[in-house]
């Protein structure tokens, strides 16, 4: 289960926005408790992709190591990695399946057009431990009010507005 709060929720559909029509990907910094990631932080990452950059996205492993040793020295640890999918749903690709780790949680943001400008749906994913299986896991954002003020519905699913 991911646990977002509020400023890292903002600013992962604010890194969304601003990278539009292009993916990006970052890092989520924080604890884990139990079966509970908890994301304090979110460091935007450069997208390192050499193929289009609108439907991929790459991370530098030394810019990756060089968070964990930081982060460690914090008491912190990354609980998680996120990348947007402009005009796309907020599902796994097989490429996000394939290079998914166990114990870390997988945010997806989508960006899509709307007749009042982007739209925006949070999912986050896990890789179960000691299998390939990908599956959605349980998503909860600190502030009930923030997510009422920034949500639409759209038939069952919830999506995010920028206000």
């Amino acid at each position: 289960m991911l646990v977002l709060n509020d400023e890292v929720t903002r600013e992962l559909l604010a890194h969304a926005e601003c990278e539009y029509p292009n993916e990006c990907c970052g890092v989520l910094l924080g604890k884990q408790i139990s079966n509970k990631r908890f994301a304090e932080q979110s460091l935007r990452l450069e997208n390192k992709s050499a193929r289009d950059k609108s439907a991929y996205f790459a991370l530098d492993p030394l810019v990756i190591h060089k968070i964990e040793l930081v982060a460690f020295a914090h008491n912190l640890m990354i609980v998680g990695f996120y990348h947007s999918h402009p005009n796309c749903a907020a599902v796994l690709s097989k490429t996000d399946e394939r290079y998914m780790l166990y114990e870390h949680s997988y945010p997806i943001v989508s960006a899509n057009e709307g007749a009042d400008g982007l739209y925006f749906k949070i999912a986050s994913f896990e890789k179960i431990i000691g299998t390939n299986i990908c599956r959605e896991e349980y998503l909860i954002t600190e502030s009930e009010k923030y997510y009422e003020e920034h949500v639409v519905y759209f038939g069952d699913s919830a999506h995010f507005r920028r206000a």
